[in-house]
């Protein structure tokens, strides 16, 4: 409890010096000027290459670190712990790149995309076809990515292009596993919250230094109660309508 009224004072204090300091400073707040236009009108004119590059830079070490995995599960030896298995520690790396690689450069193609669908973008047609050329590379990379840990591991049953297939997966984890889970998905939760909030206080100064849009900060400031709202429903569904939350416990 002590913990968590202290981390809310120090949130406190930092929201009101940001607050007072941009009253105080509010003139020469006003002064600064300050332009993204330069950098977006870079990328809109070079977004054709900037795909090709970026989505280059990204499948070939994908690639190569999936093949890498998958080679690795021959050299397993299944009567040693994973402590003691230099291959399996190998598949474990090598797995995980490819998989980062491949949600990185999932998220990059819409990010792209959005700078691509730009009314002066000559390269439309072009561009458009490279997003759905890497949105479906990226989702048969999921697939693929799933069938590679059920071949490592057999004991993962399930059909990875089954919509019911996460929670197959999951009901097939020991207990060890599910807690590893949830021990990730808090820690998840806990820089998430705290991302967001700083993403919310940079989307203020942002506005008012900036003239950055508000919609900005609205989207974020939905994304986060999205966030939590969901944290908190299914805390009360998994402890029976009795929301725990550790923070006030500690």
């Amino acid at each position: 409890m002590k913990r968590f009224m202290i981390k809310l004072l120090l949130m406190m204090l930092a929201g009101f010096t940001v607050g007072f300091g941009m009253g105080l400073f509010s003139d020469q707040i006003a002064n600064l000027s300050f332009s993204f236009d330069p950098v977006t009108m870079f990328i809109y004119e070079q977004i054709l290459y900037i795909q090709l590059t970026l989505f280059t830079l990204m499948l070939v070490p994908l690639y190569i670190s999936l093949f890498k995995a998958n080679s690795t599960i021959k050299k397993i030896n299944t009567n040693l712990d994973i402590e003691n298995d230099q291959a399996e520690k190998r598949f474990q790396k090598l797995y995980t790149a490819g998989a980062v690689l491949n949600r990185i450069m999932l998220v990059s193609n819409f990010i792209l995309m959005a700078f691509a669908s730009n009314d002066g973008n000559q390269y439309i047609l072009i561009t458009s076809i490279i997003f759905i050329v890497i949105f479906f590379l990226a989702s048969v990379n999921e697939v693929l990515t799933l069938k590679m840990y059920q071949l490592y591991d057999p004991s993962k049953k399930g059909d990875p292009y089954a919509t019911n297939f996460p929670k197959k997966l999951f009901a097939g984890y020991d207990e060890a596993e599910k807690l590893e889970v949830y021990q990730a998905a808090y820690s998840t939760f806990r820089v998430m919250e705290q991302l967001l909030l700083w993403l919310l206080l940079v989307g203020l100064i942002g506005r008012v230094m900036f003239d950055l849009s508000t919609s900005i900060i609205v989207l974020i400031g939905l994304i986060w109660l999205a966030h939590s709202l969901t944290y908190y429903y299914f805390g009360t569904k998994q402890t029976k309508n009795q929301i725990i939350y550790s923070d006030i416990q500690d």
